[in-house]
């Protein structure tokens, strides 16, 4: 009896990581960002550096498309893009951030229930452009933004496979930072390097599907 125990076990277990994501196995896919976080900003404006400020970081909806491969069993490099916007301020005086961002990053699958549900944590790093637009009663300013570089901590992130080829992945908590470097209106020498810390939890969602091959 002891025996059938043992082999049914080792069965169990061997059958799990057959069905992990293995070496070689391709995936594509997306998801969308839609909340609010806090931030932490610090603003430097030629070489002067102001005190670290916290504020509300208003509205946020964001998308990005990807591509990803698993080098190792469980282990998997990505490639996409990023594209989010960020509305803060009260009506009429709202200012809006476009940011695009070419991201790679990597993400680890740890089984939690057989080969349908995953803790994937995970990070990426990305870099790109947008611009800032503030909009008044009186006038309406665009200031670009031609240097913008963040990196992100998915520390929440589960994923759950209905079949072998499809994935439905949330993200609950994450940490961004994230550099910009602006060209301020008639002053060329003027930067802004902005530092953004945001804890995603319980303020937002990420969601997203994968296909894979």
């Amino acid at each position: 009896m002891k025996r059938v125990i043992l082999l049914l076990s080792l069965s169990t277990i061997f059958s799990i990581y057959a069905l992990a994501q293995q070496r070689g196995d391709l995936a594509v896919g997306g998801g969308i960002t839609f909340g609010t976080s806090t931030l932490y900003t610090t603003t430097t404006v030629l070489g002067e550096e102001s005190p670290t400020a916290q504020s509300n970081g208003g509205i946020n909806f964001g998308f990005n498309p990807e591509v990803s491969y698993f080098v190792i069993d469980n282990l998997s490099l990505s490639a996409g893009l990023s594209y989010s916007l960020n509305a803060s301020g009260e009506s009429p005086d709202v200012l809006y951030t476009n940011v695009a961002l070419f991201t790679i990053g990597a993400n680890y699958y740890v089984h939690i229930i057989s080969d349908k549900f995953f803790y994937t944590p995970g990070f990426s790093l990305g870099f790109g452009g947008g611009s800032f637009i503030q909009n008044s009663q009186e006038q309406k300013i665009t200031t670009a933004i031609p240097f913008a570089l963040g990196a992100n901590f998915d520390l929440g992130r589960i994923e759950f496979k209905p079949s072998d080829n499809w994935g439905v992945y949330a993200n609950l908590l994450s940490l961004t930072v994230s550099y910009a470097r602006m060209d301020a209106t008639n002053l060329k020498d003027t930067y802004t390097a902005v530092t953004n810390v945001s804890f995603g939890l319980n303020y937002g969602l990420s969601v997203g599907v994968k296909y894979y091959f």
